[in-house]
């Protein structure tokens, strides 16, 4: 166990790939909020993708490339799950990425 000395008015955002350690009262009282990556799906990644981008190509062009990402992130991940043969497994969210 680790311990860190904080001044008071001090705040600290950690940040856990699963809770499976944690009990439900450690949870409670941090304020964690855990949502698992596949209850968000891919479309977060894409709008945050897409705000980070170059501007030089980015802005003006923002809702075409949503609407890009729309039309063949839903078709290559559904070929790619029933069609592919995977070495690994990797959800919608890692085949986006």
């Amino acid at each position: 166990l680790d311990c860190c000395l904080c001044k008071t008015n001090s705040v600290q955002i950690v940040q856990f790939m699963d809770l499976e350690q944690a009990s439900p009262a450690t949870v409670s009282r941090c304020g964690m909020i855990y949502l698992e990556p596949k209850a968000l799906g891919w479309l977060p990644l894409m709008k945050s993708w897409i705000k980070k981008a170059d501007p030089r190509w980015r802005e003006g062009n923002e809702v075409y490339i949503e609407t890009i990402f729309n039309w063949l992130a839903p078709n290559c991940i559904q070929y790619s799950t029933l069609s592919c043969t995977h070495l690994s497994t990797a959800g919608p969210f890692s085949m986006v990425k």
